[in-house]
């Protein structure tokens, strides 16, 4: 099966030989089902019209929303520089990264479907002006 990857209208064959680099692996481990690879196979997503003449800016701000809408608490190096009671710290400080870690999710599974909400209203608002902009020119 041959399939495109377009970035601003133009073949991504980066994103292309990284995605199938992916998906093989992941087919390999047999991963997938039957189903799901049928399922990735019908799938076609377009999210800006080809002919959408966005502005750098606003292109740079949904490219900077894109990449940051995903939030999640990382793990950070936890040490502690204590002689005889620096263990003892790391695991208290290990024991509230969880728990905080485990009490937040929810929220910040519903902060991160708003956020990519917030994305698609504004790549549809992006076309819906665009489409506009062709209407009113013709």
């Amino acid at each position: 099966m041959t399939f495109s990857i377009k970035y601003l209208g133009k073949e991504n064959k980066e994103l292309l030989n990284e995605i199938s680099k992916r998906v093989t692996s992941k087919i390999s481990n047999q991963s997938y089902t039957e189903d799901e690879i049928k399922c990735i196979k019908d799938f076609s997503v377009k999210i800006l019209n080809n002919n959408v003449n966005i502005s750098k800016k606003s292109l740079e701000q949904i490219r900077f929303l894109c990449q940051r809408y995903d939030n999640r608490l990382n793990p950070i190096n936890m040490i502690s520089h204590r002689k005889y009671i620096g263990k003892f710290i790391t695991l208290a400080k290990k024991i509230v990264y969880r728990f905080t870690n485990f009490a937040l999710k929810n929220y910040i599974n519903q902060q991160n479907e708003f956020n990519a909400g917030v994305i698609k209203t504004l790549i549809s608002l992006e076309n819906d002006k665009t489409t506009k902009n062709i209407e009113c020119k013709k």
